[in-house]
């Protein structure tokens, strides 16, 4: 119900980045440089969890338990 929602602001995260890399690419003072590098970094982190947690978590079926009957 909610992967579609969470999967579009990953991928909104990561566009965000995107730009942030491209910005630090252009700029002279070094200190500013790294700043958007490392809020690029968080939000490629923050992508990923986004996408770690928006999948539907798989649970496997309980094992068939025999007996001597069986």
């Amino acid at each position: 119900m909610f992967a579609p929602f969470i999967f579009g602001q990953a991928q909104a995260d990561r566009d965000l980045a995107r730009r942030a890399r491209r910005l630090a690419d252009t700029q002279t003072d070094s200190a500013e440089k790294a700043r958007l590098r490392r809020y690029a970094e968080e939000l490629d982190a923050q992508a990923e969890r986004r996408e770690r947690d928006g999948r539907p978590l798989v649970i496997a079926p309980p094992a068939k338990e025999f007996s001597a009957a069986d």
